[in-house]
């Protein structure tokens, strides 16, 4: 996200938790800290903390929040952005993902006149196949209309899988064998990184 920001200069970007309290404790006091510190340590940028807004040299602006702010959502998600990170998505409704992506409608330019191709972003620990982002960018299934997407729609939703050998360089010694000591569901869950089925015998299904 801040390296599309320092790309597109005067650009926008949005990173949201469902709720406000926790983009701020991680999002804004911890993961943005850690990832300006680590890869962007000569850069002058300037930090608002009350209202969580990162200005970059360029112009440019990263903006942290919960979609779920109710009136203060309205005014987040009356801007125009050019990326939108929805992280932990796997707690966020469809509904709510896809009245934001509404608002990816701002023009930016690099510095050598290439348009900014505005994305959204979600990330998510695996739960479910019943989830509507499993249904969504892995199954390429429409949960709104109830029927597979055109290959129009489909080629828009991709996905990728990160898992936590992939990032050994910054994970603390002995956390890979912490994973590989939990329970197979989530063991398959949050080492592997894969999705689960649901139990045929659950009182409670997702989504019900």
């Amino acid at each position: 996200i801040i390296l599309r920001a320092l790309t597109y200069k005067k650009s926008r970007h949005l990173c949201l938790r469902l709720h406000r309290v926790t983009a701020e404790k991680y999002l804004w006091t911890q993961t943005m800290r850690d990832v300006v510190e680590t890869c962007f340590p000569e850069i002058g940028f300037v930090y608002n903390n009350s209202r969580m807004i990162l200005t970059c040299p360029n112009g440019s602006t990263v903006w942290f929040g919960g979609l779920d702010e109710g009136e203060k959502s309205d005014g987040l998600l009356g801007s125009d952005w050019n990326t939108i990170l929805f992280d932990e998505a796997n707690e966020m409704l469809p509904e709510g993902m896809q009245k934001a992506r509404t608002r990816l409608s701002l023009k930016a330019f690099s510095l050598d006149g290439r348009m900014c191709i505005n994305r959204s972003f979600a990330t998510v620990n695996p739960t479910y196949k019943t989830h509507h982002l499993y249904r969504t960018y892995v199954e390429k299934f429409d949960i709104f209309n109830g029927l597979p997407m055109p290959e129009s729609q489909a080629s828009m939703y991709n996905w990728c899988r990160i898992n936590p050998c992939d990032n050994l360089e910054n994970l603390a010694e002995g956390y890979i064998r912490e994973l590989e000591s939990l329970s197979p569901e989530n063991k398959k869950r949050f080492l592997e990184g894969e999705w689960s089925e649901e139990s045929k015998d659950a009182l409670f299904k997702l989504g019900d």
